[in-house]
């Protein structure tokens, strides 16, 4: 999501077009819900225990937010709170399918590491995080060839620091 909002799109039409596929917060909601700021020191977290690897790159994007102060509902202004939700654009569907390409995408990176299972991984996004449906129930509904094209479209444009942070998991390249 943070990406798409580095691109140009805005922050209400990206959540608008998550919420129109189901979810019920969209990225950016769920960002003002938890804080700005909380999101972005996990983001640094995970990005210095991963080996500051592009796939957990904290976006300018995200810095910006912390930095204005628009930590969302505890400062009163976020990326889409205090504002009415927008209406989905045109391309909604294709907004979800990158976002949930991405999610299956690291869902089978966690799964090649041992030590859960696919059922695992979809309940807890669905329980822990209140997503309607968990990665690998989002790659039975947009397919295999679907995921692993949009990720090798989202490698091609991108810019060359962050095109490995697009680079399909091994067992996801096999299906």
């Amino acid at each position: 999501a943070l990406a798409l909002l580095s691109e140009g799109r805005s922050a209400a039409e990206i959540d608008a077009a998550l919420t129109a596929a189901g979810y019920r917060l969209g990225p950016f909601a769920l960002i003002d819900l938890i804080g700005a700021d909380i999101n972005l020191a996990a983001t640094e977290g995970m990005y210095a225990a991963m080996g500051n690897h592009p796939r957990y790159h904290p976006f300018d994007a995200l810095k910006t937010q912390v930095a204005s102060g628009n930590l969302g509902r505890k400062t009163g202004r976020g990326f889409v709170f205090p504002d009415p939700p927008a209406a989905p654009p045109q391309d909604a569907d294709a907004i979800a399918l990158r976002i949930e390409a991405t999610l299956v995408n690291e869902a089978h990176w966690i799964l090649a590491e041992g030590g859960t299972s696919p059922d695992g991984i979809d309940t807890a996004m669905r329980l822990g995080l209140n997503f309607p449906r968990g990665p690998f129930e989002a790659l039975a509904r947009h397919g295999p060839k679907a995921i692993v094209q949009e990720l090798a479209r989202l490698r091609a444009a991108a810019p060359e620091a962050l095109k490995s942070r697009y680079d399909p998991a091994h067992m996801l390249e096999a299906k």
